[in-house]
């Protein structure tokens, strides 16, 4: 299936980064994103996170990004298993 997007896609480097501006569970996001060939968004510099920024303003709601916490609690990897190369996180986050 093809998202219908009308403008809402941000580019940051190769990445592509899209919304349908729809709530849903991180599964049924996960889903949608895999069904339009992607994945949930990874930001892995600044120039992606604010890609991804400007589609979360846009929208003005939170989105899910494809990085999970590990058995270790504090310790996060990209839902691929791939240790984070780049954080931002907000203080106490």
């Amino acid at each position: 299936s093809v998202l219908a997007l009308n403008g809402k896609i941000r580019k940051a480097g190769k990445k592509m980064f899209a919304s349908n501006g729809k709530k849903a569970d991180f599964a049924s996001a996960l889903e949608s994103c895999e069904e339009a060939g992607g994945t949930l968004a990874t930001p892995m510099s600044e120039e992606e996170n604010k890609a991804i920024m400007d589609i979360v303003r846009q929208y003005n709601q939170y989105a899910y990004l494809g990085i999970k916490e590990c058995e270790t609690s504090g310790q996060f990897t990209y839902i691929t298993g791939v240790p984070l190369s780049y954080t931002k996180w907000d203080q106490d986050e």
